[in-house]
């Protein structure tokens, strides 16, 4: 387990904010430690491709036509005698050729973020094992085995027999007092026990576990805003953004008609 030289064990003990819970769903399950660490990482990413650029190779071809003939002259430019004949002084620079528009972008969809976190469990207590700490954290990552008997043989259930449903199998991250993100899956869980033992019991006096959770869906802007707790921004949505105007007036209708 790497040492962290700012560590400041009984500040860190002292400290609300500094505390990270993992809720399992469903159980109501809290695991709760130290969250270790200078920062707290949330981003986001989304697609975008140019399928027309993919699909029609015509500009493509154009565009290596037109460069082949580029090429050639600027060759050709090397000797004098092509020069006067081209016209042409120095090499021609190679170019894209095609319609922008053909380059415009498209939507693909969003990606779901993922949030990084390092909980640091201490055995503030002789009859505290934080082998179990670390145990209940990795039954996020691990499967159960399920034997259904006969040919069947044995089957594989989902960690925390997650079923796609929100409130089965999914967990809930909360840092301090002011984030607190729902419905998220763990992808990674790597754990790192202590050197040190405890006197006289012998187990690790404390053990880190670093993990990587994922929203079970893709989110939305709103929903990101949620997991900050107590953040008032107001984020408007594309049905605010659209404003209509006056009705026309009578006069303004056209004339025809009974």
């Amino acid at each position: 387990m790497a040492k962290n030289k700012n560590l400041d064990l009984l500040k860190l003990i002292s400290d609300e904010r500094a505390t990270a819970k993992i809720v399992i769903e469903g159980e109501r399950e809290v695991i709760a430690g130290f969250y270790i660490g200078d920062t707290f990482n949330v981003g986001g990413s989304t697609s975008w491709e140019s399928p027309f650029e993919n699909i029609l190779g015509a500009s493509r071809a154009l565009t290596n036509m037109w460069n082949s003939i580029m090429f050639a002259i600027s060759k050709a430019t090397q000797l004098p005698i092509a020069r006067e004949l081209l016209g042409v002084k120095r090499g021609v620079s190679q170019a894209f050729v095609g319609n922008p528009e053909v380059t415009t972008a498209f939507w693909q969809g969003p990606s779901r973020p993922t949030f990084d976190i390092t909980l640091l469990f201490i055995a503030l207590k002789k009859n505290q094992d934080v082998r179990n700490d670390v145990l209940r954290l990795m039954r996020c990552v691990y499967p159960e085995q399920w034997r259904a008997g006969g040919w069947l043989g044995v089957a594989w259930v989902a960690p925390l027999g997650y079923t796609g449903i929100a409130e089965q199998g999914t967990v809930t991250l909360q840092i301090g007092r002011w984030f607190r993100a729902t419905n998220l899956l763990v992808s990674k869980a790597d754990a790192s026990f202590s050197r040190v033992t405890i006197t006289g019991i012998g187990t690790p006096l404390c053990a880190t576990v670093s993990l990587s959770l994922t929203p079970h869906q893709v989110i939305d802007i709103n929903t990101l805003k949620g997991y900050f707790i107590g953040a008032g921004v107001n984020i408007p949505t594309p049905e605010r953004k659209i404003e209509a105007g006056p009705p026309p007036k009578a006069t303004e209708l056209p004339e025809g008609g009974d």
